[in-house]
């Protein structure tokens, strides 16, 4: 069941470890299981196989189940597959030579039971019309007392213990899905594990009506619950299956929040690792009720419990934070992240920094990583440090520039300076010159080649007073170097620009 759901997008590949499963159990298949495959082929380009795989269904004694039923007439019709959708509707409503005679045993045992409340008058009732009932009638009359879970479970009781009927998986699952709400919980976890002493599981099609149903009536703990029973049996949930309960409990925040490290942990226990969609299906349920802000809350429950999940977790919480504009948030869960997991990384420290560049925040993005820089031991790709330098100058921030400069040469990084040879010289100062030279000084001065740059750039940019002014600052073995004296020789204009 378990890998035919893992395969309804692949009817080819279905089929044959359908017919595979088929032979190795010597035709010894679940009425689950071939209507699970039937649902896979009843689509347009598949009804040959369709048609004859309920030729088998047929000759197995096994019938077409209301809920595939309906699936498959749904998808002849949209496919205009008009011959198929009559003749599937014929074949459904028609039944097999012994039938008609079942249906009738059938009409007689829900009048008796849907006549009054149980009783012992009823059970007599029952006796008296001296019947054998099949596995397929049973599950048949069990689903026709939807609406009373309680007669449906006294009916299970009854032909146990007064017709010696042996149920099997099927039974079992026909009736645990309508004792699956809240009036009756306690009775459908009791009944989970007798059949689990049985040796019966939890079916896939089970699972995921039980599943919907808790999700839709807000049963959220139970959802949960029994995802985790199930993860612990032979057929497990798909991957799916994880990502919509994740889904479940980010859209009901305020009961799953504390669910999530169960859920997760059964799913991981398994030998899974949660995915980058799973985690981006919870931050688009945030989003969608208003929420996306409680990411750091489940990121936090998530950690605290040590599950892997937290890395995928903590870096998409970041990264959607970001596109939605909230970098505040963003900001404080990756140094959260960074000073107690120890887990931030740089990919994520460069698209914090630059969001906050693109909002023209580039002063913002200096203040954090340098706090970033100083309380952690995250290490700033260079690519970073340089995109930062760029927009700080960019948005006339050149003493944060500088700051940075010296950040990165604690982190063995050349200097950046290229951006800065290009303000300067046309817009900045002889402080800011000044302070260029002390960024980038290695031991006492910078190279003389770096300060003749600064010189012939102010002399190109006109402002002759400014280099004479950088000059007289500067000590005497620049202001008496030849290649410099030589350089003012040249440049100088008849009027000097200030």
């Amino acid at each position: 069941m378990h890998v035919l759901k893992n395969l309804k997008g692949n009817p080819r590949s279905a089929i044959e470890f359908f017919n595979w499963a088929l032979e190795a159990m010597d035709g010894k298949l679940s009425s689950e299981t071939y209507n699970s495959i039937i649902v896979i082929l009843g689509k347009k380009g598949y009804t040959t196989e369709f048609w004859g795989l309920i030729k088998t269904m047929r000759k197995e004694g096994q019938n077409i189940q209301e809920e595939a039923y309906k699936v498959i007439l749904k998808n002849f019709d949209e496919a205009k597959l008009v011959k198929d959708a009559e003749k599937l509707k014929k074949l459904f409503l028609s039944e097999p030579e012994s039938s008609s005679c079942d249906a009738k045993i059938c009409t007689q045992i829900l009048r008796i039971v849907n006549e009054c409340d149980w009783s012992e008058e009823a059970s007599k009732k029952l006796g008296s019309l001296d019947i054998s009932l099949s596995d397929e009638m049973v599950v048949r009359i069990l689903e026709r007392l939807s609406a009373s879970p309680i007669k449906a479970l006294n009916f299970f009781r009854w032909v146990s213990q007064e017709l010696s009927f042996k149920h099997g998986e099927n039974t079992y699952n026909a009736v645990i899905v309508l004792l699956g709400r809240e009036d009756y919980i306690n009775k459908f976890w009791d009944l989970v594990k007798e059949m689990k002493q049985e040796g019966y599981g939890i079916q896939m099609g089970t699972y995921a009506k039980l599943s919907r149903r808790f999700s839709k009536r807000k049963m959220i703990n139970e959802a949960v619950d029994l995802y985790v029973y199930t993860m612990k049996s032979p057929n497990k949930p798909s991957d799916h299956d994880f990502s919509m309960l994740l889904r479940t409990l980010a859209l009901n925040i305020e009961q799953g929040l504390n669910l999530f490290p169960r859920a997760i942990k059964a799913f991981e226990d398994s030998g899974h690792s949660v995915s980058k969609s799973s985690v981006d299906g919870v931050l688009k349920a945030l989003a969608s009720i208003g929420k996306l802000s409680e990411a750091d809350k489940i990121l936090k429950a998530i950690s605290a419990s040590g599950l892997q999940a937290h890395v995928n977790f903590q870096n998409l919480v970041i990264s959607v934070l970001c596109r939605a504009g909230d970098l505040e948030k963003a900001s404080k869960i990756f140094l959260w992240v960074a000073e107690k997991q120890g887990k931030a990384d740089a990919a994520t420290l460069e698209l914090l920094v630059n969001k906050y560049c693109d909002l023209k925040r580039a002063g913002d993005a200096f203040t954090f990583i340098k706090k970033v820089v100083e309380n952690t031991g995250i290490k700033p790709w260079h690519t970073t440090y340089k995109t930062l330098v760029e927009k700080l100058i960019g948005q006339n921030r050149i003493g944060d520039a500088l700051k940075l400069l010296g950040l990165m040469k604690c982190h063995g990084f050349p200097p950046f300076t290229d951006p800065f040879f290009e303000y300067i010289p046309k817009s900045g100062t002889v402080d800011d010159a000044v302070g260029l030279f002390a960024a980038i000084t290695v031991k006492n001065l910078p190279s003389t080649s770096v300060i003749i740059r600064m010189f012939e750039a102010f002399l190109k940019a006109g402002r002759f007073n400014v280099a004479h002014d950088l000059l007289s600052r500067s000590p005497g073995h620049i202001r008496n170097h030849a290649d410099i004296l030589n350089l003012f020789c040249a440049m100088k204009p008849q009027g000097a620009a200030a």
